[in-house]
């Protein structure tokens, strides 16, 4: 199991929370519970976790951690209200002594292996440049480096690549295994991929972002046209 992005749990959890909170009963439902519990009450507990909060200003409040504050108090009272609407099972859940669900995780053999440091002196500065060059010296401190670094650590590419050229064939037409193999993470990843087609194993690919998602795709197919029996799965969470 090759894990692009760390972990695959990785998703808008915004999104996940909005659309849980909205599941739990109608609007109008929700409404003769109380106005925090209307859709605009929802919208409005969730707000701290807008892409551009910290760079707002508040009313009545002198900062974004004070807004926070009085936020993680109405989040503690809508969770106590909801939960009772909910079910929640894990691998630890039992109904009348036996388990509900399998412990997948727990049957999981975890293996780490690092990743080879031949030239990564040498890529980090191609990385690095490329990435001031595009977004300037104060990138680095920017709360938005550790996301690009996800893409950027795969591919310079994403300094030049943007959602409108998502599934975009054309933009990727020059994409080669070669130019894969001169980041130490799509190198691995394109190892792996061969391992699964030599070994017969499955290869279950987690990716974090939509660049990404493309990157593997283009890699996962070119592998695939060159070895036509690879035995892998491409897994978009």
């Amino acid at each position: 199991m090759f894990l692009l992005s760390g972990t695959p749990y990785t998703t808008n959890i915004k999104h996940d929370v909005w659309k849980i909170l909205r599941a739990i009963a109608r609007e109008h439902v929700r409404q003769s519970w109380g106005d925090v519990y209307t859709e605009s009450g929802f919208k409005a507990l969730l707000d701290p976790w807008d892409d551009k909060f910290e760079t707002r200003t508040f009313k009545g409040k002198a900062t974004a951690d004070e807004y926070k504050a009085e936020h993680k108090a109405l989040g503690q009272e809508i969770a106590r209200v909801c939960s009772v609407y909910t079910l929640s099972r894990d691998e630890r859940s039992l109904i009348r002594g036996k388990s509900v669900v399998r412990d997948f995780l727990g049957e999981c053999v975890c293996f780490e292996e690092p990743l080879p440091v031949n030239n990564y002196e040498e890529e980090r500065r191609r990385v690095d440049n490329t990435l001031r060059a595009k977004w300037g010296e104060s990138c680095v401190l920017n709360n938005r480096y550790n996301e690009r670094m996800r893409c950027m650590c795969y591919s310079t590419r994403f300094a030049l690549w943007s959602p409108k050229h998502a599934g975009n064939e054309e933009w990727w037409s020059t994409y080669t295994l070669e130019e894969a193999q001169t980041h130490v993470r799509t190198w691995r990843l394109v190892e792996i991929l061969n391992e699964g087609k030599t070994t017969g194993n499955k290869v279950v690919v987690f990716v974090h972002r939509i660049f990404l998602l493309d990157l593997v795709s283009k890699v996962y197919l070119d592998i695939i046209y060159l070895m036509p029996r690879l035995s892998s799965y491409l897994v978009i969470p």
